[in-house]
């Protein structure tokens, strides 16, 4: 299938957005529209596959060790990992 360019107009966009998604289309050497496609097929491939997790995130995930109160570890890390009382 051939390939046709086309215009877009797009309405109620945040120009603040606007106007950072063109700097770092311009800071790679990329016309908005070609930023604009890699941007769609991305979320296009994010919605479509199976989730993987963002290594980004790992600290928001529920600790290894589930204690029963907040833990200190710089003072209680012997404690908790080993089970030696101070």
């Amino acid at each position: 299938m051939e390939r046709k360019d086309f215009m877009l107009v797009v309405r109620k966009a945040d120009p603040v957005v606007y106007r950072e998604f063109k700097k770092k289309a311009v800071e790679r050497n990329l016309s908005v529209g070609r930023a604009l496609v890699k941007a769609m097929q991305l979320w296009i491939e994010e919605e479509g596959g199976e989730k993987k997790p963002d290594p980004r995130n790992f600290m928001k995930v529920v600790g290894m060790i589930k204690t029963e109160r907040p833990v200190k570890w710089s003072t209680e890390v012997d404690e908790t990992l080993y089970g030696w009382k101070k």
